[in-house]
């Protein structure tokens, strides 16, 4: 058995083998002048053998590993900036853009980020849809609003001078249809703007048709009697679910009946509302007995303003009704009839 130095500092490797970075900081611990010693198990009673000196550690050796260290860290430092160029690149081209610059990401990037580039170019154009969507509201708000309000400005003041009582009331009358025409205008473009910005599903529910139609012709009945035409409805037997927006699609429903009511011209004799199963969609018809709608006019009467010989209208009830139906995964159509007008709304079952 090896003698122990009366001086040395007695160091334990349960193993017996010590690695370079164990002897190295060994040695910036003072510890040059110690006995390495191995040891199988640590239990009482064990004998130590002695293995060997460690070996003293000169400067140089520290020096050397030192710029081991350095020269490591450097390349690590250099190889990660040189990975993070293209980010940091992309950061500079992103921060400099202006907020009216929403086009697409076209510089190139990593694989690794290039879902997140496609996230953000999907998410610019659809900011970039809604701008636009809203600026042609206000372009179609100023443009069909204008005109209603110069009428109701100029009988208003027809009105006040008025010398006749007669002529006072009958001015009168004439404000309050332009200001009700107005009114149902401005109704209709906030209708369609919100038919067009709702996109929350959680907002769509387990409806009965019938329930939901009924409601609405409920609402009508009065206002259809009044106008000296038949109301009928006819409800899906067995009833039949879908999943809705229930405002959405009262609101579509709605815009039929007027639109019956509006163009179906004074020989009309009837409006009928239905609802049925065919296909796997629920689908809600209106229809009448007046002048008629050609299916080849369907792109103009479903066009926002669009219309389709002399009429009242607005020209956004169909608009309306088609946009609802498109956000329900369903559609709008003319439909061929024998006698008046026959307009569809078909949303799938639930």
């Amino acid at each position: 058995m090896a003698s122990f130095p009366s001086t040395a500092r007695v160091v334990i490797i349960g193993g017996g083998v010590v690695g370079a970075s164990s002897l190295y900081h060994l040695a910036k611990a003072g510890w040059t002048d110690c006995l390495l010693l191995e040891k199988n198990e640590l239990t009482a009673g064990s004998t130590w053998h002695a293995a060997g000196n460690v070996p003293t550690f000169s400067s140089s050796w520290s020096i050397m590993n030192m710029q081991r260290y350095l020269t490591v860290a450097a390349v690590v430092w250099f190889g990660i900036n040189l990975g993070l160029k293209p980010l940091t690149d992309l950061q500079d081209a992103i921060s400099k853009r202006t907020s009216d610059d929403l086009s697409e990401i076209r510089r190139a990037t990593p694989p690794e980020v290039s879902g997140i580039v496609a996230t953000l170019n999907t998410l610019f154009g659809q900011v970039s849809s809604a701008i636009a969507s809203r600026d042609r509201f206000i372009s179609d708000a100023a443009h069909q609003m204008r005109n209603p309000i110069a009428g109701m400005l100029s009988l208003a003041e027809a009105a006040r001078d008025a010398k006749r009582p007669e002529d006072r009331l009958s001015r009168t009358h004439e404000v309050v249809a332009a200001a009700r025409h107005a009114s149902r205008l401005t109704n209709q473009l906030l209708s369609l703007e919100r038919a067009k910005g709702q996109t929350d599903p959680s907002r769509h529910r387990a409806l009965d048709a019938n329930t939901v139609v009924r409601a609405v012709c409920e609402r009508n009945a009065d206002r259809v009697l009044e106008a000296n035409l038949e109301f009928s409805f006819q409800p899906c037997d067995p009833a039949v679910e879908i999943v809705a927006d229930e405002l959405l699609v009262q609101e579509a429903v709605q815009n039929l009946i007027d639109n019956a009511l509006a163009h179906a011209g004074p020989d009309n004799t009837e409006v009928s509302v239905e609802v049925a199963a065919r296909d796997g969609r629920a689908v809600i018809t209106v229809s009448d007995r007046g002048v008629g709608l050609d299916v080849a006019d369907s792109e103009t009467a479903f066009s926002r303003f669009g219309q389709i010989g002399q009429s009242e209208g607005s020209g956004l009830g169909l608009a309306i009704v088609e946009e609802i139906a498109g956000r329900h995964g369903g559609e709008a159509r003319i439909e061929a009839s024998e006698a008046g007008a026959r307009i569809s709304l078909s949303v799938p079952l639930a």
